[in-house]
């Protein structure tokens, strides 16, 4: 029977020695270019994700509290939308253009989109449902009565 015997004595080497890890000065035309591609996509994930989670916030405070508390819903978009543009500038004023001004107007632009699709969601789908459970509802109406007069039930 032939069984490996694993060896506990061999070295514990990384995939890539030093030598052989590529970096910017050592990496060929088309490797400089991914390694900037990647450098480029990890600053820029946190943005992204940070800019996503802001157009779902804002679109569904909208489309689901637009109809109770509209004024509260311009209200926290005044709010958010001075918040990012005060970041903005005091970030500009002291760095220049950088990553978190870049992340910044972009929240402001997810804000500014966000409402518009809650907008267009609350007043194509949401208020129907919302007008539906407002109406009058009646109770013991005689088969007499007209039907004009229970027009406003739901």
């Amino acid at each position: 029977e032939d069984l490996a015997v694993y060896d506990d004595t061999d070295e514990k080497r990384p995939l890539l020695d030093d030598a052989q890890r590529p970096t910017i000065a050592n990496a060929s035309p088309a490797q400089r270019f991914l390694m900037r591609i990647q450098g480029a996509m990890a600053k820029l994930a946190p943005s992204v994700g940070l800019s996503w989670a802001t157009f779902l916030l804002a679109s569904l405070i909208t489309a689901f509290l637009y109809h109770w508390a509209c004024v509260l819903v311009y209200v926290l978009l005044a709010v958010a939308l001075g918040f990012t543009f005060f970041v903005v500038a005091s970030k500009y004023a002291v760095d220049g253009v950088s990553m978190r001004t870049m992340s910044m107007l972009m929240c402001s632009l997810a804000i500014v989109a966000g409402f518009l699709s809650g907008l267009y969601n609350y007043s194509v789908y949401a208020r129907e449902y919302w007008t539906y459970g407002e109406r009058r509802r009646y109770a013991n109406v005689s088969p007499d009565d007209l039907a004009a007069a229970h027009a406003d039930a739901s």
